[in-house]
């Protein structure tokens, strides 16, 4: 049976069976279309069926394969393949099936047509819901956009990483002099560098935290620390000391935070990656808004609704708009060195530090690679502590200590002997340490002579600790194939999953392939624990390696010296060696019946096998690829055992439940261009060329940068692949060649012709995409070959913006002198110059500025250039500017001039140099007003007081919150309030998104601030903003102090105004039941009309939450809530 038949007909059965139970639900309109789009197909199938039958030529068949399949096409929309008289049977019996679902359709249909006239504005509405983020209710869009961003849980590393921590160490660090000035200084960058088993991950950061409720209180705080976990999204507030800290902060408006531990053991771990920690920090700290963020409301919407997903630049750009919306910012990267994706973190950093540089503490950890040593010495303020020479002695005495109080195989006595040893031996290496206890424990030295023997035998060192471990196991080779799939497996895997692993037999000759040996499977499958003892962990249900130094050492030169030398091991032999078990495990599948419901479970490594093993042979290089891959690949495509490959794909593609095998339902994925995808890029050129030669819908050229791919690619090109051909995200091959940074293949394709100055795709042309990559090999290739340098197009519009974007001086220099336009405009930054400024690059600025850059243009993000260098706030950049011509007054950008910028940013230094170059204090931009008001906001008091001796207008309007005074209230400054209520400021001056500064303190719940405020003769009922009165704005928000404060001090409690009408109808809206009943004792008017929802008895039934709405309802109808026509019209809509 057809797919497409077999979906009609699970879509009419399912209706059929389900719409009496729905003819009363909400969901009938949409059942109502579901059974139009399915009526004209059955009926169009009832019709073509019977003729095609019952026609003198009868069912038109076509033969596919070589395993006596046959293709029934009847009519234009159905295809049935099997065996003939299988196929002819099985379509008479579908037309008697059929005959039966239409008639059925007819009684369904007549029973939806009185459905839909009624339900047109329900169905309106439902559709705005579902598509329209700004209808969704905050908690629905919240959850919508957390399954979307997918961010790794940030919370089960920390948890795990403080429970290993031992009190007392750590101590030394936490208590000298540069943490202490990290902590207090901005701008301030720490680097704690040492070996790759210094101390066990936790130890310091739980030290660390239980000192951070010293941070400033006069700003908002966003505290990170990072940390990769597992992929879905969960609010943390377990750590005690990161409570601490949100209790410090308590009633201030936001406080964030987010943790996240680099976590390297596993090559595709999502774990490590760059990304990962980017969306974790996201999704953390839009927790601690009051709603959703716009930047990330914004973003989902840029990406249709969630239907697409960001790219990283884009990511990173929304957290960097998050951060700034906090006055300091502390941020905490763990093992920086296992990232995956170290070089784009690494600028991320230089990024970040140069764009926040007056709120931000910066941390990291790492070992002193060359790459991290480069990029984080060339940052400013950097302080570096090398933990090797710093650690406290003592540290590792608490660790022997704190390890052996649990163990109770050991004397006393016992336990000092090893207490002594492991002192000794340990050179502050805490992970020796666990190791050599494991090991003295596994070898169950019985007696004390026989424990002093074996702690004579102690191994120096861990690369001497896992050779002994290797050489003793009397399964070397399956604890090296283990630790492969482990290592860089696509996935975490189980131990009933690795015990497949080793029932493959390899011990085979020449004549015969490796296969699946059932009787090579351990009888347990916590046999692999034991198998590979003191390598590997059981963390929940899945095995990873025991620490990060396992990997290093199986891939180290360390492994071919002595005793192990026997054992060859590298990435590209590891995928190797899991590919080759892949393939093993997936022939065994020969038969049709081979893999059903009843014994899939029974095969645990089929699913993975299936879905990855083009990935592992994919990553073979070259010069590891052998015969041995060539053989078991054209076996699985050999005619005699096709069932094989279709097995496969019924694995791959199928969803985990296998219909009528003896039909074949899922040949028609086993077309060429699955086919071709599936096994052409495994790097075997024989195959490909058999699948090419046997293809039905041309040749399509996918370039890949695994090795193996230069062969594919010659082949394809060869047989007639179009190499200008274009689509997907890349464009054309090209460019996709360029994204990947295959050199070779970009060469090839040049030499076939392709077009260098192509444009398409995500990234415009192959040039911008090998530089937005940081293939600069690729790059400098493009250039050499005559690529225009000047094209424009993409996110950063020019490959120059591009190159300075990414920090590549050097290309940026070779693009000049091939002529670049050092003044094209266009893309996010606008100009080049723009871009290098807001890189901080003074070398390159130079250059621009030599070569002819226009000092005073105006276009992207930043608006001018010296906007953009008052971002980064490097004073001799903004001379350098000023000299050549700068215009200190142009107004453009979000902050309107570069004065503002530095307002805004709090650069007391770069405000008075543009004041005496002659910045306009009263200059005002469109969304921030004035510098004074932006200073407010940000709760800059220096600059604050600066502007108001330099004349600032203390009464001037504009902008999102209106004037300084309410700025400033908007955020909570307290001392910025003080100081403009005394230099004589309105204090019920209107305007803004909140009306006046009291009903901005009302809405925010600020005690302290509207007392101050009442005190200067705030009006209790002033009317005006978004939220209506300061009652109103109290009583949406549920303040019961800040509502109390106003009732004392005269608030009209039927006062009308703002979006909800009253103050009643406020609180029903949003199920603030206490206030509801407060209020109707100091007499509101139950009935009053007015706001979005009319009444407050329709608003508490118009709440998005339910949780007190019925509570509510109740309550109002005691006292009095009426019915109104307008509430029954909108009941019924």
């Amino acid at each position: 049976m057809s797919a497409q038949i077999a979906a009609c007909e699970g879509r009419c059965v399912d209706l059929t069976t389900k719409i009496s139970s729905r003819l009363q639900s909400s969901d009938r309109r949409a059942d109502s279309h579901r059974m139009m789009e399915i009526s004209p197909m059955v009926c169009q199938s009832n019709h073509v069926l019977p003729h095609t039958l019952d026609s003198p030529q009868g069912p038109t068949f076509n033969a596919i394969g070589t395993s006596g399949v046959v293709t029934m096409v009847a009519g234009s929309n159905f295809i049935i393949e099997g065996d003939y008289n299988v196929v002819q049977e099985g379509a008479r019996e579908l037309q008697d099936g059929l005959n039966e679902v239409q008639n059925g359709m007819k009684g369904i249909e007549d029973g939806l047509k009185g459905i839909k006239d009624d339900q047109k504005s329900l169905c309106f509405l439902r559709s705005q819901y579902l598509t329209s983020s700004s209808l969704m209710p905050h908690w629905y869009l919240e959850e919508k956009i957390e399954k979307w961003m997918a961010a790794p849980d940030a919370s089960l590393n920390y948890k795990a990483a403080r429970d290993k921590h031992q009190r007392g160490t750590g101590s030394w660090l936490v208590g000298g002099p540069d943490f202490k000035r990290w902590k207090h200084d901005s701008d301030s960058i720490l680097w704690l560098r040492g070996g790759r088993e210094l101390f066990i991950k936790g130890g310091f950061f739980h030290a660390h935290f239980r000192h951070l409720s010293w941070m400033r209180k006069d700003n908002f705080v966003v505290c990170f620390i990072y940390t990769i976990s597992e992929h879905r999204f969960i609010r943390c507030h377990s750590s005690s000391a990161i409570e601490d800290v949100r209790k410090s902060y308590k009633g201030k408006p936001s406080v964030g935070y987010a943790y996240f531990f680099f976590d390297g053991t596993s090559a595709q771990s999502k774990l490590a990656t760059h990304e990962s920690l980017v969306r974790s920090c996201i999704m953390q700290f839009s927790d601690r808004f009051d709603g959703i963020p716009s930047a990330l409301v914004e973003l989902y919407e840029d990406e249709d609704n969630g239907r697409s997903q960001p790219a990283l630049s884009s990511l990173e750009d929304t957290l960097l708009r998050i951060l700034k919306f906090f006055g300091a910012a502390y941020i905490v990267i763990d093992a920086l060195d296992e990232c995956d994706d170290r070089p784009r973190l690494l600028r991320w950093i230089d990024s970040v530090t140069s764009q926040t540089s007056e709120f931000l503490h910066l941390m990291v950890t790492s070992r002193p690679e060359p790459d991290i040593k480069d990029r984080l010495r060339s940052l400013c303020n950097l302080r570096e502590v090398d933990l090797a020479d710093r650690r406290d002695s003592n540290d590792i005495c608490h660790y022997i200590d704190a390890s052996l109080s649990g163990i109770s195989a050991w004397t006393e006595s016992q336990k000092e002997l090893v207490r002594i040893a492991l002192v000794n031996g340990a050179d502050g290496v805490f992970r020796w340490v666990a190791l050599m206890i494991h090991q003295l424990l596994s070898d169950q030295c019985l007696s004390t002579s026989e424990l002093k023997i074996r702690l004579k035998s102690l191994p120096k060192g861990l690369d001497e600790a896992y050779t002994k471990i290797i050489q003793q196991s009397t399964r070397r080779a399956d604890v090296i194939r283990l630790l492969q799939w482990i290592i860089f497996g696509k996935q975490d895997f189980t131990a009933q999953e690795l015990a497949e692993v080793v029932a493959i037999n390899f011990a085979v000759g020449d004549d015969t392939l490796p296969f699946f040996d059932p009787d090579r499977r351990y009888g347990s499958p916590d046999s692999v624990l034991r198998a590979c003892s003191g390598l590997v962990i059981e963390v929940q249900v899945h095995i990873k390696i025991a620490h990060f130094s396992v990997k290093e050492f199986l891939l180290s030169r360390v492994i071919q010296l002595g005793p192990t030398r026997s054992i060859r091991c590298n990435e590209s032999i590891s995928h190797q060696a899991i590919a080759k078990t892949c393939l093993a495990y997936l022939l065994q599948f020969s038969e049709l019946d081979s893999i059903t419901n009843q014994n899939i479970k029974s095969f645990p490594l089929a699913f993975y096998a299936a879905k990855h093993c083009v990935f592992h042979v994919e990553s073979i290089c070259s010069e590891d690829l052998d015969t041995t891959l060539e053989q078991m690949a054209q076996q699985l495509a050999s005619p005699i055992i096709s069932c094989a490959l279709i097995n496969w794909s019924r694995l791959e593609y199928g969803d985990g439940y296998f219909r009528r095998p003896t039909l074949k339902s899922q040949i028609e994925l086993w077309d060429v261009t699955t086919a071709l995808y599936d096994t052409i890029i495994i790097p075997l050129t024989r195959l490909g060329d058999h699948l090419i030669k046997n293809g039905k819908r041309g040749i399509a050229l996918d370039v890949r940068s695994e090795p193996g791919s230069l062969a594919i690619a010659q082949l394809l090109l060869e047989k007639g692949a179009d190499a200008n051909a274009t689509g997907g995200e890349y464009g054309t091959a090209l460019q996709a060649a360029s994204y990947r940074g295959n050199l070779e293949i970009a060469l090839l394709l040049l030499e076939k012709g392709a077009d260098i100055n192509a444009t398409g795709g995500q990234y415009s042309t192959a040039l911008q995409v090998a530089l937005c990559q940081g293939n600069l090999e690729v790059a400098r290739l493009l250039l050499e070959k005559g690529a225009d340098v000047n094209a424009a197009g993409g996110k950063y519009d020019t490959a120059l913006q591009v190159a300075l974007c990414q920090g590549y001086l050097e290309i940026a220099k070779l693009l000049l002198e091939k002529g670049a336009d050092v003044n094209a405009a266009g893309g996010k930054y606008g100009t080049a110059l723009q871009v290098a400024l807001s890189q901080g690059h003074l070398e390159i600025t130079k250059l621009l500025l030599e070569k002819g850059a226009d000092t005073n243009a105006t276009r992207g993000e930043y608006g001018t250039a010296l906007q953009a260098a008052s971002c980064r706030g490097r004073l001799e950049i903004l001379r350098l500017l000023l000299e050549k011509g700068a215009d200190v007054n142009t107004a453009e950008g979000e902050f309107g001039t570069a004065f503002q910028v530095a307002s805004y940013l709090g650069n007391l230094e770069i405000a008075r140099l543009l004041l005496e170059k002659g910045a306009d204090v009263n200059a005002a931009g469109e969304e921030c007003g004035i510098a004074l008001q932006v200073a407010s906001c940000q709760g800059h008091f220096e600059i604050a007081k600066l502007l108001l001796e330099k004349g600032a207008d203390i009464e001037a309007t504009g902008g999102r919150d209106g004037t300084a005074l309410q700025a400033a209230s908007c955020r909570g400054h307290l001392e910025i309030v003080r100081l403009l209520l005394e230099k004589g400021a309105d204090v019920n001056a209107t305007g803004g998104e909140f009306g006046t500064a009291f009903q901005a303190a009302s809405y925010w719940g600020n005690l302290e601030l509207a007392l101050l405020l009442l005190e200067k003769g705030a009006d209790v009922n002033a009317a005006g903003g978004e939220y209506g009165p300061a009652l109103q704005a109290a009583s949406r928000c549920g303040y019961l102090k800040i509502f109390h404060l106003l009732l004392d001090n005269g608030a009209d409690v039927n006062l009308i105004g703002g979006e909800y009408g009253t103050a009643l109808q406020a609180a029903a809206y949003v199920e603030q039941f206490e206030i509801v009943k407060l209020l109707l004792e100091k007499g509101a008017e139950v009935n009053a009309r007015g706001g979005k929802c009319g009444s407050a008895l329709q608003a508490a039934r118009d709440t998005w939450l339910g949780r007190e709405a019925e509570a509510i309802v109740l309550l109002l109808e005691e006292h009095g809530a009426l019915e109104m026509e307008s509430d029954v019209e909108s009941d019924n809509t």
